[in-house]
């Protein structure tokens, strides 16, 4: 009997072969890169607890090694570790204020409340980060009630600020001597105060970008108060036309609408869905998802994806995050990395031409594999080093891992239809995804798109 249910269950299973606290990090850690700052900073730790899911036996092992510690402290010195095992997982930072999207797009539908000119264009900057993040990490699992909308009213910062300060206890309640983190699990926790320091770092660099006549004091004021409001970092301004829409908001008395992407554990797919659902996004359908990616966007985002030797760094770090998952496959990773180079490669092109995020999602799956060195033994035992072209002995992540290649899913391109630059593209980075990737095109479909 055909169960549909159970083929899904299956790709899910085999898309989340990644843990998806690794998934978290890395969402975090492609956020940090890009400057999006739509993701609340997160870091892998690791952590125990009594209140953690463990076994009898574990619980049993760990009271005993504590009353014999109590006990006789001299044999205490036996025991490696006198608590419960540490968990490894992801520690996300924690928003205050916030409400589901569906939420606040509902009262937006409903004229319950207002949204002015300048206040809908710093939404609408925010929401088009979301989208790119969303698009290169290829989440499929957002809907509009997993990522979150904060507004911030110009005469209640101060209420804002109260509300979001985390109260400090002066007489902390004693730690139960059943959690232990130990020396190796302290590197990983520094990891998730480095990523919270590098996202709170970006505000110190000041605004670059602007003009020398413009008062960065006021830049500094403006994000800093923001950056109390939202939780976590804020992007700078990269232009006269943000910074002016920033005074515009302060003059106006407009409110603010911040963004916060939870939720990420079901991304980095090892490839696009085929099968029986589309798993699209969430915020696809919405009226903003029709409008053009912003002047700004474009400005900003385009010359660091056409980089492809910034694509290739980023896949480079990502894989140093992934690693630390025992069952971690270098395969499944090659495979996970051409899916996301394929979303960044059509984001690209659709930046570019001024598409829509609508239109960005209705564009063909791409894979973008990377292009091997054969090496060849010479007459005289030289070994020659040549690079792959076409299918030539090419490893790529697209091949199974019994080295059979799958016809149905996807078509190659021939060399002249390779991933090359678009028309407009700058002169700088000419060619470089050409020189590195070689693109395979998804032409297996879903049979449900909208679902």
């Amino acid at each position: 009997m055909f169960c549909p249910y159970k083929q899904q269950i299956i790709w899910l299973i085999c898309e989340a072969g990644l843990e998806g606290y690794l998934s978290e990090a890395g969402a975090s850690y492609i956020d940090t890169k890009l400057g999006l700052n739509v993701v609340p900073p997160t870091g892998v730790v690791a952590l125990a607890a009594p209140s953690f899911n463990y076994g009898k036996f574990d619980r049993a092992k760990a009271r005993t090694k504590q009353t014999i510690s109590n006990k006789w402290r001299k044999m205490a010195r036996v025991f490696k570790r006198t608590g419960l095992p540490s968990k490894v997982g992801s520690l996300q930072v924690f928003v205050n204020g916030y409400e589901d999207a569906c939420i606040m797009l509902r009262k937006w539908e409903l004229k319950e409340e207002e949204l002015p000119e300048f206040s809908n264009k710093h939404f609408l900057i925010q929401f088009q980060k979301l989208i790119i993040l969303d698009y290169i990490i290829r989440n499929t699992d957002r809907g509009n009630d997993n990522w979150l909308i904060k507004c911030v009213m110009a005469s209640g910062n101060n209420e804002s600020i109260k509300a979001d300060s985390i109260p400090i206890n002066s007489n902390p309640a004693q730690v139960e001597d059943l959690i232990d983190l130990g020396n190796n699990e302290d590197k990983l926790n520094k990891e998730a105060v480095n990523a919270t320091d590098r996202n709170n770092g970006e505000t110190e660099n000041g605004a670059e970008g602007l003009d020398i006549s413009i008062d960065q004091s006021d830049i500094f004021k403006i994000i800093a108060k923001d950056q109390v409001n939202k939780g976590f970092a804020v992007s700078e301004p990269s232009s006269e036309s943000e910074y002016q829409l920033l005074r515009d908001i302060e003059h106006s008395k407009c409110p603010k609408y911040f963004i916060a992407a939870i939720d990420n554990g079901l991304a980095f797919p090892f490839k696009h869905p085929d099968e029986f659902r589309g798993y699209p996004y969430g915020w696809a359908y919405l009226p903003f998802a029709r409008i053009a990616f912003l002047p700004e966007i474009t400005a900003k985002f385009v010359p660091l994806l056409e980089n492809a030797y910034f694509v290739q760094e980023m896949c480079e770090e990502l894989k140093q995050i992934f690693m630390k998952d025992s069952n971690f496959d270098k395969t499944f990773f090659s495979r996970q990395m051409s899916v996301m180079r394929g979303q960044i490669f059509n984001l690209k092109e659709a930046l570019k031409v001024g598409k829509t995020p609508y239109d960005l999602c209705l564009m063909t799956p791409q894979y973008m594999c990377e292009v091997k060195i054969k090496k060849q033994k010479g007459r005289k035992g030289q070994k020659l080093r040549v690079p792959v072209g076409g299918n030539n002995g090419r490893e790529d992540a697209n091949t199974a891992q019994n080295g059979e290649a799958h016809p149905n899913s996807y078509i190659d391109l021939d060399n002249d239809s390779q991933p090359g630059t678009s028309r407009n593209s700058s002169a700088t980075n000419n060619n470089t995804w050409s020189r590195l990737y070689a693109q395979r095109v998804q032409i297996r479909k879903p049979f449900f798109k909208f679902w």
